[in-house]
């Protein structure tokens, strides 16, 4: 059985997690945008430094890089890496908000409702966002760029957690009639 000590830890710990993961995620996006950005202003430097027989994967994302990989390819991966970043960062900017209130003792909020429902559409986004970048690397960068997948995970996740949202409202709508009866 977790004591209220315990419990406080675990709620420290996933605070401090999710701002190092919000601030990594913030970081991976300027880190991204800046080769993309290096890549279209110097594509020699793009291929001196990113063609080699290795691969990119990012967020489900997956591309062989070899001489027959394009400069477009390359940069719309790098920019759907980017993409999927500023959604991880936004998820866990508002899971650290909803485990701050619960830090204070007061975890049913309506804005916690609000941030919980963002984090369940934020974990669908992140495989759309997959598919449509792989989807662009193809168009633009041949039939061999990459293959088309989309991992349905983070949708499942996303579903789990919206309906976690409700729980939350019924949640705030009893503490709210306990509220008006003292």
């Amino acid at each position: 059985m977790n004591t209220p000590a315990k419990k406080n830890n675990i709620l420290k710990v996933g605070k401090t997690v999710s701002k190092i993961l919000e601030i990594i995620c913030r970081i991976g996006v300027a880190a991204l945008l800046f080769v993309a950005v290096a890549g279209i202003v110097n594509t020699e430097w793009m291929a001196q430094n990113m063609i080699s027989d290795s691969g990119i994967t990012m967020n489900g994302i997956e591309m062989e890089l070899n001489e027959n990989a394009s400069l477009a390819s390359i940069v719309i991966v790098l920019l759907g890496g980017a993409a999927g970043f500023i959604v991880l960062a936004i998820l866990f900017h508002n899971l650290h908000k909803v485990l701050s209130t619960a830090d204070e003792g007061v975890c049913f909020r309506a804005e916690n409702i609000t941030r919980i429902e963002r984090i369940g559409w934020l974990s669908i986004t992140m495989p759309i966002i997959g598919f449509v970048t792989s989807v662009l690397a193809k168009l633009f960068g041949g039939p061999d760029a990459m293959e088309i997948s989309i991992d349905l995970t983070g949708m499942v996740m996303g579903i789990l957690v919206l309906c976690l949202s409700q729980f939350f409202a019924h949640g705030v709508k009893l503490e709210n009639d306990v509220d008006g009866l003292v």
